[in-house]
C-alpha cells in the first residue's frame, strides 16, 4: 500500500515535487509578470524592487566627467528645449532668456505657458537672441483642444482657463493676475503632455527634449554630457526619480529629459496613450506624475539610476549628501527671480567641463575644509538648511560647542553620520543633518561642520 503513504513519508518524491515547483514557478511567474500591461502596479512595483536594482546603470563619475561621451549631443543642434511658465509666474522668464542670449545654445526653444504671444501687461513679446520675438505657446489651449469635448463642457480647469484668457484679452491686468495665481497649479498638470507633443511634432528630427520651469537651471557641459550616455533613438526618460515604491516619476521642477525614441513610442506608435493622457489631464493634480503614466503605458519608466544627477534646490540650500558629492549636477531649482537667475549663471556659465555637487560649496565661495579646522565655529550662518525627516533636532542645548559635539558622536536615520549643525542661540536649539548645504546668513545661529567626515568625502572626488 506504498502509494497510500502521504509524500512527506517518501522524501525522495517530497524534494521532486519541491524542484518542479520551484521550475514552475521560475518560468510562470516571470512570464505573468511579462505579460502585465505595462503601467501595471506590480509590475512597475517589481521592476523598482527587484529588476531595477540589477538593471539600473553603475555611475561611473570618472569616465562620466574626462571621457568622450559615446554619443554626443550639441546642444543647440540636437536638443530642444521647453521653458514652462504661466500667467502668474511671467516675470521669472526674462531672467530665464537672459541665460539663453546665446544662439548657439538651446537655438529650438518652446515657451509654454496657460496664455498666449501678446499676453504682457505692456503688450509686447517676449524676445531673445538680438531682440528676435519668441512665440508663447498656450498649450492648455492646446490640451482643451484634445481632450473629449463631453469632459471638455463640463471640466472645472476649462472654466479656469475660459476665464483667465477672457480677462487677459480684455486687458484687465490686475484681475489676470489675481486669477492666475488661484488657477495656475491646477492649470499646469494640463501642460506636460502638450508641450511635449508640441515640441516634437515641430522638431521631429531633434534628439532630445528638456522641458524645465521657469525657475529652473540647467548646467550646460553637465547636461551635454549625460545626454552623450544614452542612444537617442531608444526610449530614455531622464529626471529626479521621486514618489512611492507603486509610482516613480521625474520631479518637474529638476527638469525632465526624453529622447526622440520616448516621444515617438508615445506619441507616433501608441497614439491612444497620448490622448487618454489628454484626457487625464483635466483632472489630475500633478503633470509630472501624469507624464510618467503616459510613458508607463508604452513601457517607458524613469532611469533610476541616473537621479542623483538631477536636483530639486538652489545652490545655496542644495543637500549635498555623502552619496552625491562626486555625482555631476544637472540642474538646480527655485530660482525664482531674474536677479537670482543671473547670479547663478554668473557662476555656472564659465565652466566648461560637468560640474559635480560638491563643486557647488566652492563655487559659492564657501569657507575652505581648513577654516573650520581652525575655527570649528562660523556664526550667523547655517550649513544644515531646511530640516526634514533625516535630520535629528535636540532641545536643550546649551551652547555650540555642546552642538558640535552631538554631530561628532550622534548617528542620524539610517545609521548616517551627521556632516553638519546648526546650533540655535534662542532656545538652544540644535540641529543635525547627513548632508551639507552652502546655506545663507541667518542671524543668532551658529554652525559647523563634521570637518574630518567631510573632508574624507570631498577627498575621494579630489575637492
Amino acid at each position: 500500500m506504498r502509494f497510500l503513504w502521504p509524500v512527506w513519508a517518501r522524501p525522495h518524491r517530497l524534494r521532486q515535487y519541491q524542484r518542479r515547483l520551484v521550475a514552475f514557478t521560475a518560468v510562470i511567474v516571470p512570464l505573468l509578470v511579462y505579460l502585465l500591461p505595462y503601467d501595471s502596479r506590480v509590475k512597475i512595483a517589481l521592476q523598482y524592487h527587484l529588476t531595477g536594482p540589477l538593471l539600473r546603470p553603475a555611475l561611473a563619475i570618472e569616465p562620466f566627467m574626462s571621457e568622450a561621451a559615446p554619443f554626443p549631443a550639441d546642444l543647440s543642434e540636437d536638443v530642444a528645449y521647453i521653458l514652462k511658465t504661466g500667467y502668474a509666474t511671467q516675470d521669472r522668464v526674462a531672467g530665464c532668456l537672459q541665460t539663453l542670449e546665446d544662439a548657439s545654445v538651446f537655438r529650438d526653444l518652446f515657451l509654454v505657458a496657460d496664455f498666449a504671444a501678446l499676453a504682457r501687461d505692456d503688450g509686447s513679446r517676449f524676445v531673445r537672441n538680438g531682440g528676435l520675438p519668441l512665440a508663447v505657446h498656450d498649450v492648455v489651449a492646446r490640451t482643451l483642444a484634445r481632450a473629449p469635448p463631453a469632459l471638455v463642457r463640463t471640466s472645472p480647469r476649462a472654466a479656469m482657463h475660459a476665464k483667465l484668457s477672457l480677462a487677459i484679452e480684455e486687458g484687465d491686468g490686475d484681475a489676470a493676475r489675481a486669477l492666475a495665481k488661484e488657477v495656475g497649479y491646477p492649470l499646469d498638470a494640463m501642460k506636460f503632455i502638450s508641450s511635449l507633443e508640441l515640441a516634437y511634432r515641430t522638431a521631429p528630427d531633434k534628439k532630445w527634449y528638456v522641458l524645465v520651469d521657469d525657475d529652473t537651471y540647467l548646467v550646460r557641459p553637465t547636461l551635454q554630457q549625460l545626454l552623450g550616455q544614452f542612444d537617442p533613438a531608444k526610449p530614455y526618460y531622464l529626471g529626479n526619480a521621486i514618489g512611492g515604491w507603486n509610482y516613480r516619476f521625474a520631479h518637474g521642477g529638476s527638469a525632465v529629459v526624453l529622447s526622440r525614441g520616448a516621444l515617438q513610442r508615445l506619441f507616433t506608435e501608441n497614439p491612444r496613450a497620448a490622448a487618454g493622457a489628454y484626457a487625464a489631464s483635466l483632472i489630475h493634480g500633478w503633470g509630472d506624475l501624469l507624464l510618467a503614466e503616459a510613458l508607463a503605458r508604452v513601457g517607458v519608466y524613469v532611469e533610476e539610476g541616473w537621479r542623483s544627477l538631477f536636483n530639486g534646490e538652489t545652490p545655496a540650500t542644495t543637500k549635498i549628501r555623502p552619496d552625491r558629492f562626486c555625482a555631476p549636477v544637472v540642474s538646480f531649482h527655485e530660482v525664482k527671480t531674474e536677479e537670482a537667475m543671473r547670479g547663478v549663471h554668473g557662476v555656472f556659465s564659465n565652466i566648461a567641463a560637468p560640474s559635480r555637487w560638491i563643486d557647488v560649496w566652492a563655487l559659492l565661495g564657501a569657507p575652505a575644509w581648513e577654516a573650520f579646522e581652525e575655527e570649528p565655529l562660523r556664526r550667523d550662518w547655517d550649513h544644515v538648511g531646511r530640516t526634514d525627516e533625516y535630520t535629528v533636532t535636540v532641545e536643550g542645548v546649551e551652547s555650540a560647542l555642546g552642538c558640535l559635539g552631538l554631530c561628532l558622536r550622534q548617528k542620524l536615520k539610517g545609521d548616517d553620520a551627521c556632516l553638519a549643525w546648526t546650533w540655535v542661540g534662542e532656545g538652544g536649539v540644535c540641529h543635525l543633518s547627513p548632508w551639507i548645504v552652502v546655506g545663507e546668513r541667518n542671524a543668532g545661529r551658529i554652525t559647523g561642520l563634521n570637518v574630518q567626515r567631510v573632508r574624507s568625502l570631498a577627498g575621494a572626488c579630489g575637492a
